[in-house]
């Protein structure tokens, strides 16, 4: 039933996407300055202008007075929008005001729609099984494990926590480049949803649970700040409803405790055999350090790494040396 109840859920809200694609792409042939406010999705304000004055020279007709009437425009962004429209020589035409008319009335409605049915869906679900098992994870309370549900949909789908994590953005990421591999933060790729119920999550577990208080104090203790902190247990609570939702158990830090050993062994392991392997690599390659490998480029960081550490000085000039 809970399943049903969040397929139709997730319906309304890709319906919704794809209207506020459709009317995105008006946005950007017919009133292109106003593309500005739509950086971070349609605003409802812009969507109640365009809903009562779906056209460039009604925008205009209107004048900052009427504009301002809107729910969510102040005199002042009303005189800035009349500034960017003025921008605009050619009119709307009458099918295009008529299109964006009904598709902004329409993305209007399944706000309300979408948000009583997620009003219904933590009423009626709040005492299902899956609930009462986030509901054991501390910081998850009735309300925030049904809205977890609602953006998993269905944790079958993901094979690992691994692909969840990637799936809704909470894997950390560095930036790259051939000198070197730097800069650490949140992904903050997919639905952007569920990391605002985890970062209330998590904000809650580190007052209350021993584990999720330990993992925030270690980050900062890295020199991380609040939000990179709490980014790391919202990451590690993604992995926990995971497990959670998987083995249909109870959250017990015990068992975690343990997952989290078996997890240190497997990893030692890994790199005890990667350093195998980059050790066999560096042996094959010894024979192409030739006299020559000195007058080949290198990059304006690693010259000026060589200069400032005599451990690379030594290795240059041991290397320009040989035979």
């Amino acid at each position: 039933m809970l399943e049903g109840m969040i397929v139709l859920f997730v319906c309304s809200k890709k319906q919704k996407n794809q209207l506020g694609n459709q009317l995105e792409k008006i946005i950007y042939q017919q009133f292109s300055p106003l593309m500005c406010y739509c950086r971070h999705g349609l605003p409802t304000w812009l969507l109640r202008l365009l809903e009562k004055y779906p056209g460039v020279e009604l925008i205009k007709k209107a004048g900052p007075k009427k504009l301002s009437q809107v729910k969510g425009i102040s005199n002042d962004k009303a005189v800035a929008l009349i500034k960017k429209i003025s921008q605009i020589n050619a009119n709307t035409s009458g099918h295009i005001s008529n299109i964006t008319k009904s598709t902004a009335a329409q993305i209007l409605h399944l706000d309300k729609t979408i948000d009583a049915q997620k009003e219904d869906l933590i009423g009626r679900f709040k005492d299902e099984a899956l609930v009462i098992l986030l509901t054991s994870i501390p910081g998850v309370a009735q309300q925030s494990a049904v809205q977890l549900l609602i953006e998993i949909e269905d944790v079958e789908r993901f094979e690992t926590s691994k692909k969840i994590v990637a799936y809704f953005g909470t894997h950390p990421m560095w930036k790259q480049s051939g000198d070197g591999t730097w800069g650490n933060h949140m992904s903050k790729k997919g639905r952007s949803e569920i990391r605002g119920v985890l970062y209330m999550c998590g904000m809650t577990a580190i007052r209350h649970d021993e584990m999720f208080k330990k993992i925030y104090s270690n980050s900062r203790a890295e020199g991380k700040n609040h939000y990179s902190a709490l980014g790391v247990v919202m990451n590690k609570m993604l992995r926990v409803i995971y497990g959670v939702l998987k083995n249909k158990t109870k959250y017990d830090s015990a068992i975690d405790s343990k997952n989290q050993e078996n997890a240190k062994l497997k990893q030692k392991e890994k790199e005890e055999k990667q350093a195998e392997v980059t050790k066999e690599k560096r042996t094959k390659l010894e024979r192409f350090n030739t006299a020559e490998s000195d007058s080949l480029p290198i990059s304006n960081r690693h010259a000026k790494k060589k200069r400032q550490s005599p451990k690379l000085q030594t290795e240059a000039c041991t290397g320009s040396s040989a035979p």
